[in-house]
């Protein structure tokens, strides 16, 4: 296979999901506009420390199967045996964890009464429930895309992301300001999605008990079981600084962090989900064929492009937090601004890092990604513990900056060579003087023009463009600016 048509459908891959992960993200921006418009820093700070539970919840429970299914889907869907199996051994797994967790409320109710008219207690009945739609939502609708349903895995996760919101506004007109407005509306949104989404996967006429294979579920939990370390020790990386500054200070301060970390984040999380699912499964899909060269040739691209936006992103973010934190906040929470720009530098090295685990993920030996961020989480917990009582909220900023250069570091040099993997200097060296013309270019439109909505907008644009261009003339991107130019 020719580099030249192997780089033309990457491009065309990762262009055709992106466009989708950013409209999700505008819709994710317009949320977190409403949220901190309608919901104090309090409540908003409530429910950043109970949502991520629920996270976690999942990744102990279900985080195992769910990069399992994703990473064995391809090798076990190709004739109707394997294709029973796989379903079988996936959905019957998922029903039983599901059912342990309800029989464990159950019991609860049952030797605890008492309990019911509890006020948190009933809460976590709604838990269990967005639990649930949670997990149905993220194992089945991924799902969708390795199955080759790209259409549909779009449609489910633009409907989701807007009927929550909407859902969110109607109950919050009904029941006013609480925190479980946010969960009913989210439960409720993923348990229908969840189950559109099993229905499409065509996986109900293959569930069979007979079918059920122990060894499929020892493969799954073989190259699962470590990504729950990896899984909880990312989380705890991510999340832990909200619960130390509760702890230091309270819910209010962590509503202002964790809503301008969120902007950082949501960003980010749309650019590395975006491309991400334009480059893995064609990176798995190669590999699962014994082409090491095609899959080579993907995570190269994936790299590059992946750097060649997310840099000069991470660097727009960092000169204009101000107005950024002003557009897509509210008032309350603007104080908090400078955490913005400081996550998307972090959020940067977590991408490259995921792009240099490859090569362990593929071989299916992963416990030495969980011993990296183990060692990064632990760096970040401490350095929290210490610097967040004595230099205030802020310092959880700096403090997830340096434990991502640190996993990323641990992932370059410790990586696994089975698959080639680098960063070409060439065009690091490009994209960094790209970043720092376009960088002196909105600092001088910066000092020249009032920063104001309308105007970030368009500074911004005129920062992209001017990026672009300087990429274009020093060749960096010539090659697919001339194959779009004669395609169309």
């Amino acid at each position: 296979m020719k580099i030249n048509n192997i780089s033309k459908k990457i491009s065309n891959s990762m262009l055709g999901y992106l466009p989708v992960k950013i409209i999700e993200g505008i819709v994710g921006f317009i949320t977190l506009k409403i949220y901190t418009t309608l919901f104090s820093p309090d409540v908003y700070g409530q429910y950043n420390l109970i949502n991520p539970i629920i996270s976690f919840s999942f990744l102990i429970c279900l985080g195992w199967l769910y990069n399992s299914s994703l990473r064995y889907v391809n090798e076990n869907t190709k004739d109707n045996k394997k294709k029973k199996q796989f379903f079988s051994t996936m959905i019957l797994t998922w029903l039983s964890i599901i059912l342990i967790i309800l029989v464990i409320y159950g019991l609860l109710v049952i030797f605890f009464p008492g309990l019911l008219n509890n006020k948190d207690f009933n809460l976590l009945m709604i838990l269990i429930a967005v639990f649930i739609g949670y997990s149905m939502n993220q194992i089945l609708v991924s799902l969708l895309l390795y199955l080759g349903k790209r259409k549909l895995n779009i449609i489910l996760v633009l409907f989701s992301c807007i009927a929550k919101l909407l859902l969110t506004i109607v109950l919050y007109n009904s029941l006013g300001e609480n925190v479980i407005v946010i969960f009913i509306s989210h439960s409720s949104i993923d348990l229908f999605t969840g189950i559109i989404a099993l229905i499409a996967t065509n996986s109900i006429p293959n569930i069979s008990l007979k079918m059920y294979s122990k060894n499929m579920l020892i493969q799954f939990l073989k190259y699962g079981f470590p990504l729950i370390g990896l899984s909880l020790t990312m989380f705890l990386l991510n999340i832990s600084d909200r619960y130390i500054i509760n702890y230091v200070y309270d819910k209010y301060y962590v509503g202002i962090y964790s809503s301008n970390y969120s902007v950082a984040a949501a960003f980010f999380t749309v650019l590395m989900a975006g491309m991400n699912k334009g480059f893995f499964p064609k990176i798995i899909k190669a590999w699962s064929k014994k082409d090491t060269k095609a899959a080579e040739i993907h995570l190269l691209y994936g790299t590059r492009y992946f750097l060649m936006i997310s840099f000069p992103a991470a660097i727009g973010l960092l000169v204009l937090s101000q107005p950024i934190g002003k557009l897509f906040l509210g008032i309350e929470y603007f104080e908090g601004n400078p955490v913005i720009g400081i996550i998307a530098v972090a959020m940067v090295f977590c991408g490259l890092s995921e792009y240099a685990n490859k090569g362990w993920e593929l071989s299916s030996k992963t416990l030495p990604i969980l011993i990296h961020c183990l060692i990064a989480t632990s760096i970040n917990i401490l350095l929290n513990i210490i610097l967040i009582p004595r230099y205030g909220y802020m310092m959880a900023a700096y403090t997830t900056l340096i434990s991502y250069i640190i996993y990323f570091l641990l992932s370059a040099f410790h990586r696994n060579k089975c698959i080639k993997w680098q960063i070409q200097l060439k065009t690091f060296i490009n994209i960094l003087i790209a970043s720092i013309v376009m960088f002196l270019g909105v600092k001088i439109l910066i000092n020249i023009f009032t920063v104001n909505k309308f105007n970030m907008v368009i500074i911004a644009l005129i920062g992209a463009i001017i990026y672009f261009v300087t990429l274009y003339i020093i060749g960096e991107i010539k090659t697919e600016i001339n194959q779009f130019i004669k395609k169309n």
